[in-house]
């Protein structure tokens, strides 16, 4: 609806939603729309078109294109000129009311008569300035943040456009943490940028019109406080480069932090397995004392800014009153509150002028940031050569391509398709296959049209779907899914599903296909995202289909089933090129390509099968999956399910602990001041606040007496010395009180990030199998970044402001007490305001914050997906519905907004009605009494006091904001434990001696009310025998192992070598035995901390370890050796030389229990047979249990046991 103006200026429009928001919990349905000129479609098309307007200029002019200037334009004149008229309205009302303060005092220091008209008359001014100047200020901050969301909105879209014109291989190459930066970071900045522009234009004048009036009334001199704040230019200059390179050590130290974390999450049980939970602890703990210093040493620097900004009245007020008493003129009481209520107003002004300065210098930045993102040539320029080849007219070719070479972006010298020339016919398939890192992908990628042609042509007939390697599925059911924007044709849908093999498995869930899968398909298993993913392609009915080793993470049966029903089934008709290094698939195929190093190596018809298997032999390499013939198995299987309970169909993974409805409790509070200090020390904390803010007013005190005196001895030296004294106390003392505050900020917080990691690491491994790991890490990069260094801040402040309001309605009560009556119901009314405020405004931000987060996720699924949705021909769909989802978020960050500035001019009307009685009450007090100058300080503290309040309301919505951080920090200290951990009894050195294992009637839940997995084993694992447990998936095989390392603790009796394990300290169990599995355990850090990760063994054995796994020549010839730094899961190394350091360690740590689970089924021959030497050289004497799919790997083995439904069977 249409607001009046009235309505408009005094925001009585969000009067009926904060009424609701008070009498039940407010719905987005409660918010009111968003206006049309605010939509993310309006502003991103303007700003498109000034964009390429400017690009169209530059380009005929040859000038480089500023996207400032299309920023600039996109905002319409008429809110130009809305801004400035309000600056214009602001400016005067600023300057205004130190005037009027100022005439105020001196009527009263004056004679009775004829003072009373002119007193009454500015008692009534005042007020009506202070009201006018309210109420142009909080529509222009709302005006501001308004034209400021819509620039957020319009660079966003600006950015998202271009995303999706991009190709892959140059957003990969710009890196996507840097796009997400630009689309979160960067154009937030906009938000804020106009509302602190105010600070800047406002600040100059107001200031050049102080110091004019203030030289006019007590001489040039009086003007010394303009030298403080000329010295605060250098002075805020050097502590924010200080603070920012201390800033930027933090990052550094909280980077690495959240690395080790991150790496200590993923592999978990990795490293219980290996008993390294102390071991993470203390390298965490290392880092993060780093960190904190570094957080501290900030902390102290900013410090010396607060305390400037804390007693810059003061500081000023000295400097000033000074000037007139050196250059011998006479301090007057006017001159004097002047001084004060010009030191009010710069107190506000300069700090807001120089963040403002500062913002602009980072949107500077950004906007470069951005126009570096938006230049990048778009896919179909980048591709100008990409044209219909010449197609013989006797063939149906379904792909040609000829002569196509392809190179990463603006790298010439990598080669990623080298000069390929291949027909393919319509409706054949061809496998593709080659070592990894060969081109294939590539390869499937120019065919897509994602990467662009350096050289040569490429014809592609029909529609195309993509498969990616890496399975892409976005936020939405099972079917969203699947038929991504297609229309909806049931017989089609149920054929596909059938074909790829997802029927079993949506009868499991409770909700069928209409299940939701979570961000990125988190509730799926690798193998039902594969085929979500390929049953999504099928169901678009396209012509060419270009499928990325879809069948690598599947079942051997399953796979096989797909392959046969689908590939060559439904699809039988389709041109199809499949990456596979399967034989099966090979066989099946029409052709196959074998490419290496982005050149077609080899290209046959697929008649020979010995052909076949020599290709095969030839593609495999260290890290390439073989398919259906590989032994590897992460679809859903009984103990997949077992280990996910189940989900509901809405809210999968929404964390419910993020949503604080009502306040923090104060216990919250207390346990984040005192997790690392006593009660004594917040005690004496409080103590020295309380003296700095009686220091702080004693100086406008003794200023305030000092200008009563005559002029003899107001050049007393003394009491220039006593105000000297008082600056100096305060600003001492202010310094006392915010770096004890932030000490203890400090303790506290490293206090709860020790107590976080050392429950999270001891938490059983079903949290981890529940609990999405960007939540955990949530809590440790956002949630503590927020309590390390936001959070500490705003309470600081707080504190002050918050005293500060005490004292100055103390000081006007003091003053004058008839104002106790009219303020008392004030102060009242204040109260109950804020907290009918706040109930509304927490939901409405509360709405604010979980709209916002689907904008993220959309851009990020996007980036994810981009090959399947330009495939599709969908980029217009995920733009609408990006400002669908944008402008659900602007609704609700305009009604925060509007709820803000609703509350500011209340509490500035409220604060006005008290300036009004303090006003009146000092007339009368003044006919009755003649007490001038405290009657004066009274007004002057009541004028400041509208000011304060704002200020303490915003302070502490943003700790109550904040506090829902150490809410969530604390709720991760106290975790559920494994129990074993605090089992005191550690067996001997050399146990076990002998290695013999027996289960006794062992049964295992994953967890509390799950299905039993395993159902009653009793068996025995006779000391320094191969005992090889064999079983399809599902069957117990890997429970079993879970059962031996106690994740989580089985129901009946394991004893090794006559010893119960669970009497035993968990640690020392899981030390005490070795696993070597399929995929190589790489911890970040050194060859030697991954060999040796307790530093028990000196180099030469590690040398002689390296030697009998034939990898001691491979570690001499790299930099640093032993010392050579491996980075996240080895990833500098080959997978076989990973294996091989798993392997060493395994040999060094010389346990008598080894369980193998598949260690060479990822690994080339030659590392293979390496891995089998050793296992019969030097582990001959140990008890090995080794896990096996098919009875070719059990050969070695003494005993084979084989595993159905849970049970040895035989």
């Amino acid at each position: 609806r249409q607001s009046s103006l009235l309505s408009l200026i005094t925001f009585h429009w969000m009067s009926d939603v904060i009424r609701m928001g008070n009498t039940r919990s407010l719905h987005e349905d409660d918010l009111l729309p968003i206006q049309p000129g605010d939509e993310m479609r309006h502003m991103t098309e303007k700003l498109d078109l000034e964009w390429s307007e400017e690009l169209r200029r530059n380009q005929s002019s040859g000038k480089a294109p500023r996207l400032w200037r299309c920023v600039v334009k996109v905002i319409p004149l008429r809110d130009w000129l809305l801004l400035v008229g309000l600056l214009s309205l602001y400016i005067p009302c600023g300057i205004a009311i130190p005037t009027l303060l100022s005439i105020i005092v001196s009527l009263l220091v004056r004679e009775r008569s004829g003072a009373m008209t002119s007193l009454w008359a500015c008692a009534v001014v005042l007020p009506v300035v202070l009201l006018v100047k309210s109420v142009v200020y909080y529509s222009y901050c709302f005006e501001a943040e308004r034209l400021g969301m819509k620039l957020r909105s319009a660079l966003r879209g600006v950015i998202y456009n271009k995303i999706l014109l991009v190709d892959k291989e140059t957003l990969q190459r710009f890196d996507r943490g840097h796009v997400m930066a630009l689309c979160t970071n960067d154009v937030q900045r906009f938000e804020y940028l106009l509302i602190w522009m105010s600070g800047v234009v406002s600040c100059v004048p107001i200031t050049v019109c102080y110091m004019v009036q203030l030289a006019s009334m007590a001489g040039v001199a009086a003007i010394a406080g303009l030298g403080f704040i000329l010295f605060l230019v250098p002075y805020m200059g050097l502590s924010f480069k200080l603070a920012s390179a201390y800033r930027g050590l933090t990052a550094q130290a909280t980077d690495k932090r959240i690395g080790i974390i991150t790496e200590c999450v993923t592999g978990i049980r990795n490293l219980k397995c290996l008993g390294l939970e102390e071991n993470y602890e203390n390298k965490i703990r290392e880092i993060r004392r780093t960190e904190m210093k570094n957080i501290f040493h900030k902390n102290i620097v900013t410090s010396g800014i607060n305390i400037v900004w804390t007693v810059f009245i003061g500081i000023f007020s000295f400097f000033c009153s000074l000037g007139v008493l050196v250059s011998g003129d006479n301090l007057t009481p006017s001159t004097v509150f002047l001084i004060l209520a010009m030191g009010g107003v710069l107190s506000l002004e300069i700090p807001t002028a120089q963040y403002g300065v500062l913002l602009i210098a980072e949107v500077t930045r950004s906007l470069h940031r951005v126009q570096e993102f938006l230049v990048l040539p778009n896919l179909s320029t980048a591709d100008a050569k990409r044209t219909k080849a010449q197609v013989p007219e006797e063939v149906e070719w379904g792909i040609t391509l000829s002569s196509v070479t392809c190179i990463a972006y603006e790298d010439n010298n990598n080669v990623l398709i080298n000069d390929i020339t291949v027909q393919l016919p319509e409706g054949s398939l061809t496998a593709v296959t080659g070592p990894v890192g060969s081109g294939k992908t590539s390869l499937l990628l120019t065919i897509s049209g994602e990467l662009p042609l350096a050289s040569g042509e490429l014809y592609c007939k029909g529609r195309v779907a993509y498969v990616p390697e890496t399975p892409w599925l976005f936020s939405g059911t099972i079917k969203e899914n699947i038929i991504f924007h297609e229309r909806y044709k049931d017989d089609w849908y149920r054929q596909v599903v059938k074909a790829c093999q997802l029927v079993e498995d949506l009868q499991k869930f409770p909700d069928g296909d209409e299940m939701v899968v979570g961000e990125r398909g988190v509730v799926l298993s690798g193998g039902q995202q594969a085929r979500v993913s390929l049953a999504r392609a099928v169901y678009a009915k396209a012509d060419v289909y270009l499928l990325d080793d879809p069948l690598r993470s599947l079942d051997v049966n399953v796979g096989k089933a797909i392959m046969d029903d689908c590939i060559n089934g439904l699809l039988s008709s389709k041109t199809r090129v499949l990456v596979t290094h399967s034989e099966y698939c090979m066989m099946r195929a029409d052709k196959v390509l074998l490419i290496e190093e982005g050149c077609v190596e080899r290209e046959f018809e697929c008649s020979d099968e010995r052909e076949i298997e020599d290709l095969a032999a030839l593609a495999v390499d260290g890290q390439a999956s073989l398919g259906l013939d590989s032994t590897k198995d992460t679809s859903e299987t009984a103990e997949d399910s077992a280990r996910r309970p189940v989900q509901q169909p809405t809210g999968i993974f929404i964390d419910e602990e993020d949503i604080v409805i009502g306040n923090i409790s104060w216990g919250i509070y207390l346990r984040y001041l005192t997790a690392g200090v006593t009660g004594i020390a917040l005690l004496l904390m409080a103590v020295v606040f309380i003296i700095a803010q009686v220091v702080s007013t004693a100086m406008d005190v003794w200023l305030s007496h000092l200008s009563t005196l005559d002029h003899a001895h107001q050049q007393i030296r003394d009491n220039i010395l006593i105000f000297l004294s008082l600056v100096i106390g305060a600003i001492a003392i202010n310094a006392i009180a915010v770096i004890l505050f932030y000490f203890i900020c400090c303790k506290s917080s490293y206090s709860l990030h020790q107590q976080m990691v050392s429950s999270i690491i001891h938490a059983p491994v079903y949290f981890f199998d529940t609990t999405p790991v960007g939540r955990i890490l949530n809590r440790f990069s956002k949630d503590i970044g927020i309590t390390d260094e936001l959070l500490p801040v705003q309470l600081v402040l707080t504190t002050q402001i918050g005293l500060g309001q005490v004292m100055a309605v103390s000081m006007a009560s003091f003053t004058n007490p008839w104002v106790l009556i009219g303020s008392v119901p004030l102060v009242v009314l204040f109260g109950w305001m804020t907290r009918y405020y706040l109930k509304a405004s927490r939901q409405i931000k509360r709405m604010e914050s979980v709209l916002r987060s689907p904008v993220i996720s959309h851009i990020s699924e996007t980036m994810s997906g981009l090959e399947t949705i330009r495939t599709r021909g969908c980029q217009k769909i995920f733009i609408n519905r990006l400002y669908e989802l944008q402008d659900h978020h602007s609704k609700a960050y305009i009604m925060s907004l509007g709820g803000q500035r609703w509350l500011s001019l209340r509490v500035e009307l409220l604060c006005v009605g008290l300036v009004l009685i303090v006003g009146a009450a000092a007339i009368v007090i003044f006919a009755l009494f003649t007490v001038a100058v405290l009657l004066g300080l009274g007004l002057t503290y009541s004028v400041n006091l509208g000011r304060m309040s704002q200020a303490l309301i915003q302070r502490f919505s943003t700790v109550e904001i904040f506090m829902t951080s150490v809410e969530r920090v604390t709720s991760y200290t106290e975790l559920e434990e494994e129990p074993g951990y605090r089992i005191p009894y550690v067996p001997p050195g050399d146990w076990p001696n002998s290695g013999q294992v027996t289960l006794d009637n062992i049964k295992l839940r994953y967890y509390e009310g799950g299905p039993e997995i395993l159902k009653g084993v009793t068996c025995k694992f006779e000391g320094r025998k191969n005992t090889g447990i064999m079983g399809r998936t599902g069957s117990g095989k890997s429970s079993l192992v879970a059962a031996l390392m106690r994740m989580p603790e089985a129901d009946g009796k394991i004893f090794v070598d006559g010893i119960d394990i669970s009497t035993v300290n968990i640690r020392e169990t899981r030390k005490r035995m070795s696993i070597l599995s399929q995929s190589p355990v790489i911890f970040r850090g050194s060859i030697r901390e991954n060999l040796d990760p307790y530093g028990e063994f000196a180099d030469s054995e590690i040398w002689g370890t390296l030697e009998r796994v034939q990898m001691r020549d491979v570690v001499e010839n790299l930099e640093s050796r032993l010392h050579y730094k491996l980075m996240d899961e080895g990833s500098n190394l080959s997978l076989g030389e990973r294996q091989l350091i798993c392997l060493a360690r395994v040999l060094l740590r010389k346990n008598r229990i080894l369980i193998l689970d598949e260690p060479t089924a990822h690994v080339d021959p030659l590392t293979t047979e390496k891995i089998q030497q050793a296992l019969r050289e030097e582990l001959c004497d140990c008890t090995i249990v080794t896990i096996a799919h098919l009875p070719t790997s059990l050969t070695e083995c003494d005993r084979v046991l084989t595993m159905r439904e849970g049970r040895i069977t035989v």
